[in-house]
């Protein structure tokens, strides 16, 4: 059992490491907390950020003054056609006309710019509808987690190679404890003060403690 041991210990250890580095992958977090103003068929940019692939968008609002408005989360290549009042979409994580509310949703396509945009246009159909300006008090919050693939790549590979490991154990520790004789010593049937070897079927004496054919001890 020394070499099981000895395992274990290498693979607590590698484990350790693997949580320390991703306890030390870097996150860079932008929040902006504030009150705005936002003039009848303008926007105001909550926030703008660059995703990387563990990115992810955290925001709340809530009309101060004004009717409803529309908090729309746009990519790049979506912002750039809203500020010029073209065809555009939306993505998950968008909230329309709504006095209040908040959302939360992952960016993960990486090295795209991302825009969180308070709307008090027309825009997008099915929207809210302006009246006049606006004042919206808002939270939000931008996450980009520096979370290299190598290190996703190490912690899969410990993750499999540990589920092997613990099943390994438990086979042998089947094999060795749960399957093991539940009877050390038996009377040999037929001749007093003998006994029967668990292990091998041999016969000796009751006060034998270790088997002479086997050399095992019960």
């Amino acid at each position: 059992m020394s070499f099981a041991r000895a395992f274990t210990s290498v693979v607590m250890v590698f484990l350790l490491a693997s949580l320390i580095l991703v306890g030390n992958a870097q996150a860079d977090t932008l929040t902006t907390t504030e009150t705005r103003t936002i003039g009848f068929d303008g926007y105001s940019i909550m926030i703008l950020y660059q995703a990387t692939d563990t990115s992810f968008v955290t925001y709340s609002f809530e009309v101060d003054l004004g009717t409803a408005i529309d908090v729309l989360l746009l990519d790049e290549n979506n912002f750039e056609a809203y500020i010029v009042k073209g065809i555009f979409d939306y993505l998950p994580g968008t909230i329309l006309s709504g006095l209040s509310g908040g959302a939360s949703e992952y960016t993960t396509d990486a090295g795209t710019l991302y825009y969180v945009v308070i709307d008090n246009t027309d825009m997008p159909s099915g929207g809210a509808t302006p009246t006049g300006s606006v004042t919206v008090s808002f939270s939000v919050t931008a996450t980009d987690v520096d979370f290299p693939s190598f290190i996703t790549d190490i912690l899969l590979i410990v993750a499999i190679g540990g589920i092997l490991f613990v099943v390994v154990i438990l086979v042998l520790l089947y094999f060795l404890l749960i399957r093991k004789p539940k009877t050390k010593a038996q009377q040999y049937s037929g001749q007093p003060g003998m006994k029967i070897c668990p292990y091998c079927g041999s016969s000796m004496p009751n006060d034998f403690q270790y088997c002479p054919k086997c050399g095992r001890k019960w």
